[in-house]
């Protein structure tokens, strides 16, 4: 009897490790994962790189994009030929500067019986090519008040159609111009534009 009690207390001898071979497998396969979801941000990561930013445009238009982007290499013309001997065509642009406004949250528009609503947006306005600034941001308060009043004049409805959002851009543009002098507003942008419910 006590020999039956000692050998079903020892029980069945083990099976080898079956156990430790699956953790080992579901470890193996999670870091395969983890190196291939590295692999795909660190790709994603080099291509956001790689695209020009604004003011890689801005400096390649003004001649400095090879010593300004740090690539060392020497601008090429359309021949694809660089060196000293080789003269880069002129740069043409129609692209002028762009001013960022601040953030703006307005009431819009409400009927009786409605509920109130506002939106808020962010605009940046490109200026004509070759134009000056400096009037711009002297005469930036009055800028950001004519965009409130249109904002304040403008329905939701309205502004939740496509349609409605260019007339407003246009609506800016045109309010704008009839007040400056020089720097005239070749387009204007909506960076973020969202409506309350």
């Amino acid at each position: 009897m006590a020999e039956q009690a000692e050998t079903s207390a020892a029980g069945p001898a083990p099976s080898g490790g079956g156990g430790s071979k699956l953790v080992m497998i579901v470890a193996l396969v999670n870091l395969i994962a983890t190196l291939g979801v590295i692999a795909v941000l660190f790709l994603a990561f080099q291509k956001e790189k790689a695209k020009p930013t604004v003011e890689d445009m801005v400096l390649d238009d003004k001649g400095h994009g090879a010593a300004a982007s740090g690539g060392g290499e020497a601008k090429k013309d359309d021949h694809g030929a660089g060196g000293k001997d080789s003269k880069a065509a002129p740069a043409v642009s129609d692209a002028g500067k762009i001013m960022a406004l601040e953030p703006f949250t307005v009431n819009l528009s409400s009927g009786l019986g409605t509920s109130p609503r506002y939106v808020r947006m962010n605009v940046s306005v490109e200026l004509e090519p070759g134009v000056p600034d400096a009037e711009f941001n002297i005469k930036l308060p009055r800028v950001r008040d004519t965009v409130i009043n249109l904002l304040n004049s403008k329905k939701a409805t309205e502004l939740n159609a496509p349609e409605g959002r260019e007339q407003l851009k246009d609506d800016i543009r045109r309010a704008v111009n009839s007040f400056m002098l020089q720097s005239k507003i070749k387009g204007v942008y909506f960076t973020n534009f969202a409506i309350s419910n």
